[in-house]
């Protein structure tokens, strides 16, 4: 608790807030951009495996004197 400063004045503070058509635009844009990231997680998901492939294929390789 802090001194000099009671419940009730707490619970009296008003927050502003956008109106709703902002909250929904704001909810929208948030949508798109997690299915962006998503998308993104999975490209790089996808090109890690790529590459961790293309590095077991070169290390078998080089052990079989291939290269």
């Amino acid at each position: 608790t802090v001194k000099h400063i009671s419940s009730k004045q707490i619970l009296d503070i008003e927050f502003p807030l956008p109106s709703l058509l902002e909250q929904q635009r704001i909810v929208t844009k948030l949508d798109m951009l997690f299915v962006k990231t998503d998308k993104l997680k999975s490209l790089s998901q996808r090109k890690i495996t790529v590459l961790e492939d293309l590095k077991d294929s070169f290390l078998h390789r080089a052990f079989i004197g291939d290269l």
